[in-house]
């Protein structure tokens, strides 16, 4: 069995090896059917490649177990883990840590920050509650 896949190509010229040309008869502009019978030619060239080895499998395939597969897939995935977690105390020596006074800065920062994103979230969220009270006619 063969695995075929075909495009159409707007290029003009020959775009087809002469031995696959001579293994599969190919006619040039091919006519395709509309639902209401009216012909309507096919525009451009067809290009069309097989899958097939010289024994009519296809070739290019992997025919190995797919549990095979998977554990050379799992194996090589432990070895790349192992290399990245051999290498990292090297890594360590060329991080620029930060001073005491630069994290103190920042998370001072960070902190004030945060106070005042709550205070802003409450103030709207209480100006919400009293427009919708006063659209209910309740009281707040």
């Amino acid at each position: 069995m063969a695995a075929a896949a075909c495009i159409v190509s707007p290029l003009s010229g020959p775009i087809i090896s002469s031995s696959f040309r001579s293994r599969a008869r190919l006619s040039r502009p091919q006519l395709s059917t509309r639902p209401l019978g009216r012909p309507v030619p096919i525009r451009g060239n067809v290009k069309c490649a097989a899958a097939t080895g010289s024994n009519g499998h296809r070739s290019g395939l992997n025919h190995e177990p797919f549990w095979l597969s998977m554990a050379r897939d799992v194996a090589g995935s432990l070895r790349s883990l192992a290399v990245f977690l051999v290498e990292q105390p090297g890594q360590l020596k060329y991080i620029e840590w930060p001073s005491f006074q630069s994290t103190l800065k920042t998370a001072t920062l960070t902190l004030v920050l945060v106070a005042l994103l709550i205070v802003a979230l409450t103030s709207i969220d209480s100006l919400l509650c009293y427009i919708l009270a006063l659209l209910l006619r309740k009281p707040a």
